[in-house]
């Protein structure tokens, strides 16, 4: 058994292999941990870590234990998850945009989730902007309300933002195709 209090001051450690191990011991030993809740605010805190690979490592943990967390963790993870959705740095958007998306499937909140999204695709940074919009056409294949979805595009597609309207738009045809699929396969357009 892993001595979680040894491992949890290992994470303000300023030797990065200690850091990095200690993310190493938690993904391994996550489910068995006395205090689930500390261990997450650990990861949680590596996610901000100066390091990119151990933060990005961080960040994937998150996606990867989404399912395995309560209401509450779930909430808090998503929440930290969005915050992380701002950030300018692309190899660390790669690994927060990957995670929503794997965790998204699990949230109880889409709708609250996607609507953040689509208020992110209005940012001020047009990096952010572009990046909100293309975690939407990631996600949209998990969202249930259809209508909701095209009328979502539609609004982007006249965004005041060139880059918005031009993934919306160029989003329209995988929509479509996405959605005549489902119906030749049987499933409900």
């Amino acid at each position: 058994m892993v001595d979680q209090s040894n491992v949890h001051e290992r994470t303000f450690s300023p030797s990065l292999d200690e850091r990095t191990d200690f993310l190493q011991q938690l993904i391994t030993c996550f489910g068995f941990l006395p205090d689930r809740q500390q261990a997450l605010e650990d990861i949680i805190r590596l996610c901000s870590d100066e390091d990119k690979t151990l933060r990005g490592k961080a960040i994937n943990t998150l996606g990867t234990f989404f399912i395995e967390l309560s209401g509450t963790e779930k909430e808090k993870v998503w929440n930290r998850l969005l915050e992380l959705l701002r950030t300018e740095d692309p190899e660390v958007w790669k690994a927060v945009a990957l995670s929503i998306v794997s965790a998204f499937g699990y949230m109880p909140e889409k709708r609250k989730a996607w609507d953040f999204l689509l208020r992110l695709a209005e940012d001020e940074s047009s990096y952010v902007r572009t990046r909100a919009v293309e975690v939407l056409i990631l996600l949209f294949p998990s969202m249930p309300d259809r209508e909701k979805i095209w009328a979502d595009f539609i609004a982007l597609a006249g965004s005041e933002h060139g880059e918005v309207r031009e993934l919306a738009s160029n989003a329209f045809i995988l929509i479509y195709l996405t959605w005549k699929i489902e119906n030749r396969s049987g499933k409900a357009c």
